[in-house]
């Protein structure tokens, strides 16, 4: 079995194309037949996910969690404009964050870029590109192999007012 779409209903549809196109979709409006019109995104060549417009006021699946893979977390999380708890996992280094609706969207730092650069390495990247962006934050506590999984660093983001 093989997953190959995933429909996520919500009110604030223009709100979730945005969020999902900084972590990397590439949307398109579409129709079928006499359905709304919905934006969709392949990803990874076969797998669509489509965002709709919530019918007769049905609330978003909030319960619903997503994984997602990214090349560099520190700059994922900046695009989206989300801090975030940064953890070692088996599968590499983490943060969970939420989408418009607030469902838990877990990124996941490739492991071919942790194995390259190292965990410390790749945690210590993701960590100063989350401080350039930010005013003032926690001081990190600097990792050790051993010690990324208990450590916790947490940032606080410096929304920019547009003129």
């Amino acid at each position: 079995m093989k997953l190959n779409l995933l429909v996520l209903r919500t009110a604030k549809l223009e709100d979730m194309r945005t969020f999902y196109s900084a972590l990397g979709a590439r949307f398109k409006k579409e129709r079928h037949r006499d359905g709304p019109e919905h934006y969709a995104a392949t990803l990874n060549d076969d797998f669509v996910l489509e965002l709709y417009p919530a019918m007769d006021g049905a609330m978003p699946d909030a319960g619903l969690r997503l994984g997602l893979r990214v090349d560099d977390i520190g700059e994922t999380l900046r695009s989206i404009g989300q801090s975030a708890a940064l953890h070692q996992t088996q599968w590499g280094l983490c943060a969970l964050v939420r989408d418009p609706d607030g469902r838990t969207v877990e990124l996941v730092e490739s492991q071919a870029e942790a194995a390259t650069a190292g965990t410390s390495h790749a945690m210590e990247n993701a960590t100063n590109a989350l401080l350039a962006t930010n005013e003032t934050a926690d001081p990190p506590v600097a990792p050790d192999e051993q010690m990324v999984a208990k450590n916790v660093v947490k940032f606080r983001h410096r929304k920019t007012v547009e003129s």
